[in-house]
Order: structure tokens, then C-alpha cells, then sequence
């Protein structure tokens, strides 16, 4: 699937995606700059359970991959060794899932609409694309150097989406005057895309990536992801997960004070 983005059902509090054949990288955040709290009330004890889960699918992952030597070859001319070696590897695999729908169920239930939030992530990668309106400019990262900057990544099939999108809008009327917002539709039909934005009443410049080619630049895992850029062009913040407006007023302030 390369590069393609997969959707979970939008019941789950954010579009969760993830790229196919990648286990590293940016989908791994660095866990110091993780705002682990972030992920709501009902994820109780959520720094420790993301620490030890981590910790777990490393074990399952060395246990997967572990070179066989004289010390395994003894063990496996052992029946008994061998099937307890077995047990061991599928209660790994089966803790390991279990502890993933606990963190999808604390996803689901949570009453805070932010899921995680990166601070840092180094050079805003630059995007050059059309813009959704047709007849418009294109929509291009570069030439807003020298100014504040949100990216926001949305789509017409991804209901929080279309939820925060309004705040957006709102908040954009509030400090137009220094800080750009971009919208980037990400892996979408063009028309809906258009549609959306009419519909929640979008008026920022807009960029049409059907390939997710720029989501794959800046290593998304979720939808509603939005990104606070520097005028330097470096990012100072990541959300993934929607806002409520809010939310959006004080992170604006905090990182763009007027």
C-alpha cells in the first residue's frame, strides 16, 4: 500500500491512520516531547501504560526476530521448552493486542478532545500544491516565510474533521493579521473537498494532495492533525486529534502572542 493512509471508524475520537511497511520514524514520536496527559481523563496512568507498551512490542519484536544459536537449538530439541517457548510468544502477541484496544477504548471514551501533542519536530518540510478552489493560487509553504503558520490536514471522510473545522475558521478571523492558517485535503476527492470547505464556512487557502504526499512529509498518524510552524519554518507544536475553539485560542496565544 506505499504511502496510503488507512482510516479507523470515526466513532474513535480522531481518525487514527497508518502508513503501511513503517515501524519507525515519525510515527514513533520521541516520547520526552509527548504530552502524555493529553490523551484524556480515562486513559488513566497514560505516561506509564505508553512507556511499558512500547516496552512490550519491543519484546515481542526482539522475541520475533531473535537469531538462532546453539543455546536456541537446545531449547528446541526440548518439546517442553519449546511448546513453554510458544506459550510465552503468543501471551506477548495476545498482551500486546489487548493492550492496544485498552488504548483504543481510552480513545474512544475520552471526554478531552486532544489525543496527543508533540512539541518540536524540527524544519516544517516545504509543499507546493493546487489549491482546492479551482481558478486559485496554488498553495505553497514557502512563500508564508517570515510569518506565523497552521497547517491544518483535513479531509471530507473524517468526521472530527469536519467538527473542529468551523473553530478553525473562527479562530483564522481572529488573528488573520499574524498568523497565516493553511488547509491541506488530504487523500480526498476534489469536490468533497470543495464541499467541505463551503460547508463549514473555510475561507483560508486550501491545498488538494489526494496522494497524501505532503501527510507522508510530515509523518502523520492521525487525522485532524494540525501543525504550528515558526516564521523560520520550524514546527513548535503538533496536534493530532480536533480542537475546540477553545483550545485553539490558547494554544495561538501561547505560541503566537499578539
Amino acid at each position: 500500500m506505499g504511502h496510503r493512509l488507512l482510516s479507523l471508524p470515526s466513532r474513535i475520537s480522531s481518525c487514527l491512520i497508518a502508513r503501511a511497511g513503517t515501524n519507525r520514524g515519525p510515527f514513533f514520536p520521541d516520547p520526552s516531547r509527548v504530552e502524555w496527559h493529553r490523551l484524556g481523563p480515562k486513559a488513566i496512568g497514560a505516561k506509564q501504560f505508553g512507556r511499558r507498551l512500547v516496552i512490550l512490542v519491543q519484546m515481542v519484536g526482539a522475541a520475533q526476530h531473535r537469531e538462532p544459536g546453539a543455546e536456541a537449538d537446545a531449547i528446541e530439541r526440548s518439546p517442553n521448552r519449546r511448546r513453554r517457548r510458544q506459550l510465552v510468544g503468543v501471551l506477548l502477541v495476545a498482551t500486546a493486542v489487548v493492550a492496544l484496544l485498552v488504548a483504543v477504548g481510552a480513545f474512544r471514551g475520552a471526554s478531552e478532545s486532544s489525543l496527543l501533542t508533540v512539541k518540536g519536530g524540527g524544519q516544517a518540510p516545504l509543499f507546493d500544491l493546487p489549491n482546492v478552489r479551482d481558478g486559485k493560487p496554488k498553495v505553497s509553504l514557502g512563500s508564508y516565510r517570515g510569518r506565523p503558520v497552521v497547517i491544518n490536514f483535513f479531509a471530507s471522510w473524517c468526521v472530527p474533521c469536519r467538527q473542529e473545522m468551523p473553530a478553525l475558521e473562527a479562530e483564522y478571523q481572529r488573528v488573520r493579521n499574524r498568523v497565516a492558517f493553511i488547509g491541506v485535503d488530504n487523500q480526498d476527492g476534489r469536490n468533497d473537498g470543495l464541499q467541505l470547505l463551503d460547508k463549514t464556512g473555510v475561507r483560508y487557502a486550501a491545498g488538494f494532495d489526494p496522494n497524501g504526499t505532503v501527510a507522508a512529509a510530515y509523518g502523520l498518524f492521525g487525522m485532524p492533525t494540525t501543525i504550528f510552524v515558526s516564521p523560520a519554518g520550524k514546527i513548535l507544536e503538533r496536534r493530532t486529534g480536533p480542537f475546540t475553539r477553545a483550545e485553539l485560542q490558547q494554544t495561538l496565544d501561547r505560541l503566537f502572542p499578539g
